[in-house]
């Protein structure tokens, strides 16, 4: 009798045993349950807040539509004019770096650390770098 006591004594020891096991797992998946609704709820509001950059990209690219569409009917508009003065239009040729002014282009060549760097550079901007350099102009 005394060892079916024992054995219900051990039996009762496993289970408040597994009965802590359990509360700890419970706790700890509270624990997780709060930090993934905190997680959720972030994820909620930087999808809004995406949604808001996502409309203010539109307005500035329907801005920046539009103000090209200004530029090319002020052109139009300034191409017409002098066309009604009885001036031909002169035919522009644009390169990609007509924006860069010269100085520009020297302070960019001036930050250029590697040699090789520096002479395709001064091989691609010398004449808007130095125009008496040019080959055609010393002759």
């Amino acid at each position: 009798m005394s060892d079916l006591l024992e054995d219900i004594d051990s039996l009762k020891a496993d289970i408040h045993a597994a009965n802590e096991l359990l509360e700890q797992a419970n706790s700890s998946l509270k624990t997780k349950d709060e930090a993934l609704s905190a997680r959720d709820s972030e994820i909620a509001s930087l999808k809004e807040a995406l949604k808001g950059k996502e409309a203010e990209a539109a307005k500035l690219l329907q801005d920046f539509t539009a103000l090209q569409a200004k530029e090319a009917s002020a052109s139009a508009k300034a191409v017409e004019i002098v066309a009604s003065q009885g001036i031909a239009p002169l035919p522009v040729k644009v390169e990609a770096n007509a924006t860069q002014s010269r100085e520009d282009l020297l302070k960019q060549y001036a930050g250029i650390t590697n040699s090789k760097d520096k002479g395709t550079f001064w091989a691609k901007h010398r004449k808007e770098l130095f125009p008496s350099f040019d080959k055609k102009g010393a002759e």
